[in-house]
């Protein structure tokens, strides 16, 4: 092996993102400015209460209900229709399997959580 050779050398041109590298580095930058702790707090509290309001409307499987502690994403019960209303809402998902992925990270807020499930709770009143 040629130990000369730079690390970034070794990928194919076409393969580097330099918006995706960029997007990184700032994300870097701004976990060390927030502080890895106050980061994690702050996705764990997103996700602990996002896992609350989903259990009451039947959103969760039961195995992820039985869970005491989730990650921040989640496959919430859903299809084309009511990832289209997300959507719209300005709610960012992934249609997934048979459900719709949510996630939540260190810059989403409170409020951010808040919307989704006032969106949901309209969905199903109207259907």
């Amino acid at each position: 092996m040629n130990f000369n050779v730079s690390f970034i050398s070794r990928f194919e041109l076409r393969h580097q993102d330099m918006i995706a590298f960029s997007s990184l580095q700032q994300a870097i930058l701004k976990v060390c400015e927030l502080g890895w702790k106050k980061v994690s707090a702050t996705v764990k509290e997103l996700s602990k209460t996002a896992k609350a309001a989903f259990e009451i409307r039947g959103l969760l499987t039961p195995v992820v209900c039985s869970r005491k502690n989730h990650s921040s994403i989640f496959n919430i019960k859903g299809d084309q229709e009511l990832y289209e209303k997300l959507l719209e809402s300005n709610i960012i998902t992934s249609l997934l399997g048979d459900g719709i992925r949510v996630g939540f990270s260190y810059f989403n807020t409170q409020a951010d959580l808040c919307r989704l499930p006032e969106v949901l709770a309209l969905y199903f009143l109207l259907r």
